[in-house]
């Protein structure tokens, strides 16, 4: 007889955990992590926007622009992708913040190159599927803000929807 059978009962404890499980996820709306690959594509995305705008904004006057993700330097894969770019872009860690009045960042080689420090804090999933990303841009005591970028995903690629800007700041 079947329920005799250990194998069988685990094999049906199992089959009936793995529906479980699928009809919480349905039911309750539970959000699965987002991939390493999503991950990526997300910080890239934002990366790229904040970049693109630092680099071409008229008040803005620096040598380098350091990225990081909650402080730690992005993956390789990610710096890679700003190689070819018009800004010196480098890791978080290549930089500090000075010391005096204002508090400047700095490359850590060399004083003399001043920079703006990007640091995205947190990446947090909705219930409808839109990532926010809070990203604190810091350049010296007198110019820092704080953003937040809402990407949707539209043909399975994440991209900026909607930015919230600082009601004031330099930037």
């Amino acid at each position: 007889m079947w329920y005799k059978n250990v194998r069988a009962q685990n094999i049906l404890i199992l089959a009936l955990s793995f529906i479980g499980l699928m009809g919480s996820v349905y039911v309750f709306n539970l959000n699965w992590e987002l991939s390493t690959k999503e991950r990526n594509q997300i910080e890239v995305e934002v990366f790229s926007s904040l970049v693109d705008y630092l680099t071409y904004h008229p008040k803005v006057e620096i040598d380098y622009l350091f990225i990081g993700t909650t402080g730690k330097d992005p993956s390789p894969e990610i710096l890679n992708k700003f190689e070819d770019h018009i800004s010196n872009v480098g890791p978080i860690s290549s930089s500090r913040k000075s010391f005096g009045f204002s508090a400047p960042v700095v490359h850590k080689e060399d004083v003399n190159k001043r920079g703006i420090q990007i640091n995205l804090e947190s990446l947090e999933r909705e219930s409808n599927g839109d990532v926010n990303v809070r990203t604190v841009i810091y350049q010296d005591r007198a110019a820092s803000a704080t953003y937040v970028f809402t990407l949707s995903k539209y043909d399975g690629v994440y991209r900026v929807n909607h930015v919230s800007f600082p009601d004031r700041g330099i930037f």
